[in-house]
């Protein structure tokens, strides 16, 4: 798992090396760190809620360690490419709720931790493009069609 997440992380920062044709260097090295940090914590996540926008209910769950893995190796994120803002007839479809356990602390048991949300994903309907969110990091992003229809079937 550790040499999944290296190997996406790598992935990804060259990628976004050639993705922000401005000058901005310095804005474009944040766009990488912010994607680069959102995807380690989306592969440390431990269950994944994926929730209707229409109806408001969870209509699929995912907990088994290796169900996660396929789930963000499908994402192909090493394609994905930044984009400022979302078409204007975006319209939201499921948000993926990513959660974890905290990090345990010296004087707490390992045993029956609650699990925290850590990220969102929102997928949205008939176009592919994706907000990643991260604590306080938004993200649009546009994906591959394939992985757009993958998110959005259930």
């Amino acid at each position: 798992m550790k040499r999944f997440v290296v190997s996406i992380v790598m992935v990804i920062t060259l990628v976004l090396a050639g993705c922000d044709s401005s000058n901005n260097s310095q804005g474009s090295e944040t766009k990488r760190e912010n994607l680069q940090d959102s995807i380690q914590t989306l592969t440390k996540a431990q269950k994944i809620e994926m929730k209707s926008e229409d109806s408001g209910t969870v209509v699929r769950t995912i907990t088994k360690k290796e169900e996660v893995k396929t789930f963000i190796k499908q994402q192909r994120m090493d394609k994905w490419e930044y984009a400022g803002a979302l078409p204007k007839e975006a319209k939201k479809q499921y948000e993926y709720i990513f959660s974890q356990e905290a990090t345990v602390k010296p004087a707490e048991k390992e045993k029956n931790r609650e699990l925290n949300e850590v990220a969102r994903l929102i997928t949205y309907k008939n176009i592919p493009y994706v907000t990643l969110k991260v604590s306080f990091i938004n993200l649009n992003m546009k994906i591959p069609k394939d992985v757009a229809e993958y998110l959005n079937q259930n």
